[in-house]
């Protein structure tokens, strides 16, 4: 019997209704209208095809409503007794137009399709189709063959979810970012390293409170940008909800020499602090100080104290009478600092890189002297 085609088009996604009601899920159930019109093995092996047909148009794997599954796979999901008993069935089905097949592929594999219109009828389903009744290939109705009905509406869902998130995202990234200072909002890498941080904790389903974001930016400022990023992208990496500075700065200077030290100072011209700060320092470093591991700890301070100037500028350095220009970049700040210890006839020996902590009490006495002043 040849197939027959409608003049209107017909897509396989009409079809979702009926197969859906044909359906035996996950559980090897007869369908009763089956059940009754075709008997046991021909319900059982046709019910069996409907849910694969149905499995490829609900993961989008089919486009023509055509699908495959191997003689084994149905022997085993059925329990049909053997190759001769299968094709015996398909054969029913074939010959009342139900079902169709064809080899596809390299290596060939049979495919089947399914026409519903021709089942509807062999069961006594009235033809929804037809105008008068549902209409599923017009639009106005229950349109599945179309991006729309169902499906529009769990797109339309499913973009305004998006929507609100990234809604949520740019609002939680503008509040965290407008609690740090200023050229910390001018930096790329920080902005983008704490954009990164709000959308791992939006994804987590964990955005911060205001409480904790005033404590995270007060504990990361107490750093340089770079030791702020740095954990900042540790905790997108690991899936954290905190972040921890201090465990990236106490591994911040491991491997690394003098030289990689300064390079990520938050300071702008590099060259002349090494020239004006580094230089004369490790110069006048007592001689048992004068090895690679003990300049890297010796630039290491000095990162240290450029993140003390930074942050006690406004309230210590700019107040000081008359003599604040002395002391207004880090660069002069440290150079005066040298300078002072250079002229301590109590310090014996060469400097150490322990004088240069910026909590150390060598450091404490220079401030100390410059308030009296």
């Amino acid at each position: 019997m040849n197939r027959t085609r409608s003049e209107k088009q017909h897509h396989p996604y009409d079809d979702s209704l009926m197969l859906q009601s044909l359906s035996n899920d996950a559980y090897l159930t007869v369908n009763k209208r089956l059940l009754q019109t075709f008997g046991p093995d021909a319900a059982i092996f046709l019910g069996n095809l409907i849910d694969k047909l149905r499995y490829f148009l609900t993961n989008r794997m089919t486009q023509d409503g055509w699908f495959y599954l191997t003689h084994e796979q149905q022997l085993g999901q059925t329990g049909i007794s053997g190759i001769k008993t299968l094709q015996r069935i398909k054969k029913i089905f074939k010959d009342a137009d139900i079902l169709h097949t064809e080899m596809r592929g390299q290596p060939a594999k049979e495919y089947y399709h399914i026409d519903v219109k021709a089942l509807s009828a062999s069961l006594g389903f009235p033809d929804l189709s037809q105008r008068g009744g549902l209409d599923l290939s017009q639009r106005g109705g229950l349109d599945l063959s179309q991006r729309g009905g169902l499906y529009k509406d769990k797109e339309n869902k499913e973009k305004e979810n998006k929507e609100k998130r990234s809604n949520v995202l740019t609002e939680l990234h503008r509040k965290f970012l407008e609690r740090f200072p200023d050229h910390w909002k001018n930096d790329r890498k920080f902005t983008d390293a704490l954009y990164l941080f709000c959308k791992s904790r939006v994804q987590l389903k964990k955005k911060p409170t205001d409480v904790a974001m005033d404590l995270t930016a007060q504990n990361l400022i107490k750093y340089r940008i770079g030791v702020a990023v740095s954990a900042l992208n540790s905790s997108v990496a690991n899936g954290w909800t905190g972040v921890f500075p201090e465990s990236v700065r106490q591994t911040d200077r491991q491997g690394l020499s003098s030289d990689d030290i300064i390079a990520g100072i938050d300071i702008a011209d590099k060259e002349t602090f090494t020239r004006r700060c580094f230089n004369p320092a490790f110069d006048a470093m007592d001689k048992a100080y004068k090895n690679q591991r003990d300049a890297a700890s010796f630039a290491h301070n000095l990162s240290l104290m450029v993140e003390w100037h930074l942050e006690n500028n406004d309230k210590f350095i700019n107040n000081l009478p008359d003599k604040g220009q002395l002391y207004r970049t880090p660069t002069l700040f440290i150079e005066r600092y040298i300078e002072w210890l250079s002229h301590e006839d109590w310090i014996k020996g060469g400097l150490s890189p322990g004088m240069f902590k910026p909590d150390g009490k060598m450091f404490g006495r220079f401030c100390d002297g410059i308030s009296n002043e």
